[in-house]
């Protein structure tokens, strides 16, 4: 038996509320109108896509070599970039720079221009890459932001790598600033201090020009202490052959060993069992003294990092240069004869070695700092590279074709079913007898024929 459909009766008005029988009567008798709607949909569809104006994307994309850098460090530089572009003051400067959003800034408030260029704008931070891009319909301008924006992250993180360099050699002109009329001025004392005391003066430089005057030995370790000292600053390290092996406990019973090896081969063969016993004692004691010296010289011990080891070697060297510069003060005194005169030209002599070796201690860091500040912005160069320019774009990026026409076909179908099942809900007659069979459960036994009339 025929199905009927459930209906809601309205003032005399039957509304159909069955939604199978409303699918069904659209399917059958609403096809025309469906036509009609999808038609009139589709017309619809392809006048939005060309009234949408057409915007172009330029891209440009920053590689990021980061197996090259700690990983905490790196986002921190990222984040602090990118952060810095997103200020303010940084886009008003683009939009300053590049002219943008001259109706808007004209009509409306600054802040409505800021908010335009942040939608319009897009930089995205990633740990391998940073790509940047930007949405206008003058494809010319969207190249040109791309471009300027590029190059101010670029300088920005490269300012931000040079940063710790240039306060470090700022820190150090303004020390060495402070520091030059000091010599000077020491420089100056002990000069006026030698005019005033001729004899002193011409006394020391005897002693130190005479052959037999130990102050020709202590200058001499004096300027091997120097050497250390700014080997251990710069990192390097002098080549033992070319200086003499220092006094020390060890290298002193290493020479008394090597008398008494040099006596007992005199006197002996060298099958001598005394002279393999002083061999073996010499040679043993020759790998402790060298390995003495290559501990001052800067090389890492075990167990302990570079860091370390320049940090101790730097120690060394500052304290064995003072040490020497004390014990030459205290052979001046005992050489001169006047207490008071010799303290004075003492502490003067001091005064002025002091401020000679922090200077060149100072010059030689400047040095260092200004050279590992060159090898960082080459690094920098390596590590950013930038792999895609941004270029004029030819095809538009927006609108998207595809999925405005999924858009308009799916509404355009939800608008004809929604028009055609309202039409059939509302439709108080029937079209055929099998309609009318379906509806009221009762037989058509015949159906009169429509006829027109003439002349209609």
């Amino acid at each position: 038996m025929a199905r009927k459909g459930k209906e809601v009766s309205i003032g005399g008005l039957r509304i159909q509320v069955d939604p199978l029988v409303l699918v069904a009567r659209v399917l059958m008798y609403q096809k025309v109108l469906l036509a009609i709607v999808a038609v009139l949909g589709g017309i619809a569809t392809i006048g939005a896509y060309y009234a949408i104006p057409r915007r172009y994307s330029s891209r440009a994309n920053i590689l990021i070599r980061y197996e090259n850098f700690d990983d905490l460090y790196l986002q921190k530089l990222l984040n602090v970039g990118v952060g810095y572009l997103g200020a303010d003051l940084e886009m008003m400067l683009i939009v300053n720079e590049l002219d943008l959003y001259a109706q808007t800034r004209k009509k409306l408030p600054y802040e409505m221009a800021l908010r335009e260029v942040r939608k319009d704008l897009t930089v995205k931070n990633q740990p391998r890459n940073i790509e940047i891009s930007y949405l206008s319909i003058d494809p010319i301008l969207a190249q040109r932001v791309v471009a300027f924006v590029t190059e101010r992250l670029m300088g920005k993180m490269a300012d931000l790598t040079e940063t710790p360099f240039s306060r470090e050699i700022d820190a150090l002109d303004v020390a060495v600033s402070e520091l030059e009329p000091k010599k000077r001025q020491a420089e100056t004392r002990l000069f006026e201090f030698g005019g005033a005391h001729p004899e002193i003066a011409n006394r020391l430089g005897d002693l130190m020009a005479a052959g037999g005057s130990p102050l020709v030995g202590i200058e001499a370790e004096i300027r091997r202490a120097e050497a250390d000292l700014a080997a251990a600053q710069t990192g390097k390290i002098v080549a033992q052959e070319a200086r003499a092996p220092r006094d020390t406990p060890e290298t002193q019973k290493m020479r008394e060993l090597e008398q008494e090896l040099l006596k007992a081969r005199a006197r002996l063969t060298d099958a001598n069992p005394e002279v393999i016993r002083l061999q073996r004692a010499y040679a043993d004691q020759k790998k402790k003294v060298l390995e003495e010296q290559a501990s001052l010289d800067g090389e890492v011990l075990p167990g302990q990092n570079v860091e370390d080891a320049r940090k101790a070697r730097i120690g060394r060297a500052q304290a064995r240069l003072k040490e020497l510069i004390e014990q030459k003060v205290e052979m001046e005194k005992a050489s001169i004869k006047r207490p008071e005169l010799q303290r004075e030209f003492a502490e003067l002599s001091l005064s002025a070695s002091t401020y000679n070796s922090e200077l060149r201690d100072l010059f030689t860091r400047r040095e260092t700092i200004r050279r590992d500040r060159l090898l960082s912005m080459n690094r920098f160069q390596e590590n950013f590279q930038l792999v895609d320019a941004a270029k004029v774009p030819e095809i538009p990026a927006e609108p998207n074709r595809n999925q405005i026409m999924i858009v308009g076909m799916a509404l355009t179908a939800l608008l004809g079913l929604a028009i055609a099942a309202t039409r059939e809900a509302f439709r108080q007659t029937f079209l055929d007898a099998t309609e009318f069979e379906e509806q009221t459960g009762l037989q058509v036994f015949a159906v009169l024929p429509s006829i027109k009339k003439e002349g209609a």
